[in-house]
């Protein structure tokens, strides 16, 4: 776990990040890879640490994020809407990595819908979020399997604990939460946030792995192929033209996106490791 300790930036950050124009921005700062955040094998480079708030039609928010970038992400979300302005929020994680910033964003905005996928589970803290006194906090709905969403609500089978990815048909958007994030940037000034078709893709399968087995310290011994199958089954069966992960650089672009699913599932088709 990252420390409120660890060193951050909002370089590049500065401004929201639009991910889909006029549509999906991104929020949050740079995190450090020196070593203390235990998600990284890397100890150099600065990892992007993304809130993405949706701006068209009803705002919905998809992690408020690390502690150690609230700066930044209530810094962008002041640029984007108003504190009268009704919000939604999808947990990927209700986790603390997840939510850390979520108090913080129920005390200023309006935020009336708070939901994530799935039953009841002990490890995790999303019961906490529905435990508070009444009379101490404004009615806010909170519930694992709206009704109405804008995303479809995915359970994959590469997570820790539970784990949801949500879907945007409307924008070919999926937010993968802890997965997809090897994208770090070697320069916090000048690097983007996102990697898109046509740029420096400096990524290597090494790179993929290496993160792969951070996050997830029991892929290598695990028997992959129920992951490798559910991971092609999803990106065969849902037009993805933006991977956005909760932490690294958004993959942007249907050959970037191809791309970087092909590399984790080479990672995940070796024998061995």
């Amino acid at each position: 776990m990252v420390t409120t300790t660890s060193s951050t930036s909002v370089d590049a950050y500065a401004e929201p990040f639009e991910v889909v124009p006029r549509t999906l921005f991104a929020v949050g700062g740079l995190v450090e890879m020196d070593g203390r955040a235990s998600w990284s094998p890397v100890d150099k480079g600065w990892q992007p640490a993304n809130t993405y708030v949706f701006v068209d039609g009803d705002t919905l928010l998809i992690d408020p994020g690390l502690p150690a970038v609230e700066q930044g992400v209530m810094a962008g979300l002041q640029q984007l809407i108003s504190k009268d302005q009704a919000l939604k929020i999808f947990l990927s994680r209700a986790q603390f990595d997840s939510v850390g910033n979520l108090g913080r964003i129920i005390a200023k905005y309006d935020v009336q819908e708070i939901f994530t996928g799935g039953m009841r589970n002990r490890f995790d803290q999303f019961e906490e979020a529905m435990s508070v006194e009444s009379d101490r906090v404004r009615p806010i709905v909170v519930e694992r399997t709206p009704e109405e969403s804008r995303l479809e609500i995915y359970k994959p089978s590469l997570r820790i604990l539970s784990t949801y990815w949500g879907y945007d048909a409307r924008s070919k958007v999926v937010f993968t939460s802890d997965a997809f994030s090897h994208g770090i940037l070697d320069d916090n000034r000048r690097d983007s946030i996102a990697i898109d078709s046509g740029a420096d893709d400096r990524i290597t399968v090494d790179d993929v792995r290496a993160h792969l087995h951070a996050s997830f310290w029991w892929l290598p011994l695990a028997d992959k192929r129920a992951l490798t199958e559910d991971l092609r089954n999803f990106f065969s069966s849902h037009e993805v033209e933006v991977i956005a992960p909760a932490r690294g650089q958004v993959l942007r672009g249907a050959d970037v996106v191809k791309r970087h699913v092909d590399l984790v599932v080479e990672v995940l088709e070796e024998r061995g490791q």
